[in-house]
């Protein structure tokens, strides 16, 4: 297992300044998928995170389509949040931690920011947990997750979308302080540092044979 989950997970260091954000494809021997990949590797740790995420291609620009979404970040992250919007703000935040169990190896909390203040529960993203590709060491966790939600929302009134044949820019944070309530999606969560950003390119994510394969997956819990 340990090999498996270092397998592909290269370079997004959790504490300098300096990033160069790279793309690649990843295929995935847990779930099946093809995976969309980027990570970000920066100059001052030898800490790690990766995020992927993979689609049918019929998602169009403009629909609501949903996602199956993979990180892998290292224990010492009290908490790792995503902004799918590229701002910690005003757009679906998902906000992940590892479980306090082998049998709840990691959460994810669906969240909602509108200022610099704690981000409230957002009903809108739903995010389904999978057997496969979950999993956690002494080193890693990780999470895979299908998110119905993710790709449209509403901004002030003014409707957003991320586009599936493109690139788009994500936010993202973290802290190295846990959740007060590891067990619990809707637990407390300690302020973050200053956010970072990277491009995610969605569209080498596409699968052929994506509706099939999720639905082969098993639900954790």
């Amino acid at each position: 297992m340990i090999a498996s989950l270092w397998l592909g997970v290269l370079a997004l260091l959790l504490r300098g300044v300096c990033a160069v954000t790279i793309r690649s494809k990843y295929n995935d021997p847990d779930t099946g998928l093809t995976f969309s990949w980027s990570y970000e590797e920066y100059i001052l740790s030898t800490s790690y995170f990766s995020f992927r995420t993979a689609q049918a291609p019929e998602a169009q620009n403009g629909d609501n389509y949903d996602i199956v979404l993979q990180i892998v970040a290292p224990n010492s992250i009290g908490w790792l949040g995503l902004a799918f919007g590229g701002s910690m703000v005003n757009n679906p935040l998902l906000v992940a931690w590892k479980g306090p169990t082998t049998a709840q190896p990691a959460l994810i909390s669906s969240r909602w920011a509108d200022g610099h203040n704690t981000p409230k529960a957002y009903p809108e993203a739903n995010y389904t947990i999978y057997k496969q590709g979950t999993k956690s060491n002494n080193t890693h966790w990780q999470v895979t997750a299908r998110c119905q939600g993710c790709t449209s929302w509403s901004n002030k009134g003014s409707p957003k979308y991320i586009n599936p044949k493109g690139a788009q820019r994500i936010a993202w944070a973290f802290s190295t302080s846990k959740p007060s309530q590891p067990a619990n999606v809707n637990s407390a969560i300690p302020y973050h540092g200053t956010p970072n950003y990277f491009n995610h390119e969605f569209s080498t994510g596409s699968n052929t044979n994506y509706v099939t394969t999720v639905q082969k997956l098993q639900v954790l819990g």
